[in-house]
């Protein structure tokens, strides 16, 4: 190859985001209003001394005008699957997140932001103007899991499909490599886990038997999660209604698309919620194979 070429990502909502074909390889270039952030710096860090195979790398961030920047990062190969995943690149997705997870733990430090979920839940029931949101964030902030959560360890909050790229080896091996690490935070204990099983299944058509009993293969508490699964949802969906209402994005169909299945997949976390509730009220003994 010995042109450039460069192609948009449309999907992106926070920046502009471009892949660069050149004759040295393929680049990610990401134009981001505002000014280079302490957070930009310690993600830049944190990608640096991560022991994971097959994750970006921030190759340069500069100033591009008076209130945008640029970041230049390591291409990662793969390709982006939508919609519901075969067995082995569903594994490849849990493999990922399970070994993302045990790594960002070990990082402590006041570099990244605190996700506190009642004040981001609080922030919504305020800023909304749409009532099913209102209504949704006081029933979650009322809910009797609210808070009961102390751990808060560096998460990846935002696993959705756009986040990741499926990748076959010549043995025919997947793996799924994680992209956009901007979303680092520390928040509770398992909300990543919880956000790539709403943003990254649950959106994408898995069905939601399978996703209770990935949760419980992981041995997780089945209600804990799929309390913080609303709140991802419930968060996605005022984001999108937010954006569709503002009238600015030129992807007012993604947009559109988006909200939809937040809505859908917020009414299936729901509905299974009731059932553990009524099965509670039975006094049943709850096995979730």
């Amino acid at each position: 190859m010995s042109k450039i070429i460069i192609e948009k990502r449309d999907r992106a909502m926070n920046s502009n985001v471009f892949v660069v074909h050149t004759p040295k390889g393929r680049f990610v270039v990401k134009l981001k209003k505002g000014q280079i952030s302490d957070q930009d710096y310690a993600e830049k860090e944190t990608l640096e001394n991560l022991k994971i195979k097959n994750i970006p790398k921030i190759l340069l961030m500069k100033k591009y005008s008076a209130n945008t920047f640029v970041k230049v990062i390591k291409y990662i190969n793969g390709k982006h699957i939508y919609g519901v995943l075969s067995e082995k690149e569903y594994q490849a997705l849990l493999d990922s997140e399970e070994k993302l997870e045990h790594e960002l733990e070990k990082i402590k430090g006041p570099k990244f932001i605190v996700n506190n979920l009642k004040n981001r839940l609080e922030w919504i029931n305020k800023s909304s103007e749409n009532s099913y949101i209102t209504g949704l964030s006081r029933e979650l902030l009322e809910d009797k899991i609210a808070f009961t959560m102390e751990n808060y360890v560096l998460s990846h909050d935002d696993l959705n499909r756009d986040n990741i790229l499926f990748e076959k080896d010549e043995k025919g091996q997947i793996a799924a490599n994680i992209l956009d690490f901007e979303s680092l935070e520390y928040a509770p204990k398992d909300y990543q886990f919880a956000s790539m099983l709403a943003s990254s299944l649950l959106l994408e058509g898995e069905n939601i038997n399978q996703i209770r009993q990935t949760i419980w293969l992981r041995g997780k508490n089945l209600e804990r999660i799929l309390y913080l699964m609303q709140i991802r949802t419930l968060d996605g969906l005022h984001f999108f209604i937010e954006k569709n209402r503002q009238s600015v994005s030129n992807s007012n169909q993604i947009v559109t698309d988006f909200i939809k299945r937040y809505f859908i997949a917020n009414e299936k976390i729901k509905m299974e919620r009731d059932k553990i509730r009524e099965r509670e009220g039975n006094n049943e003994e709850i096995f979730y194979r």
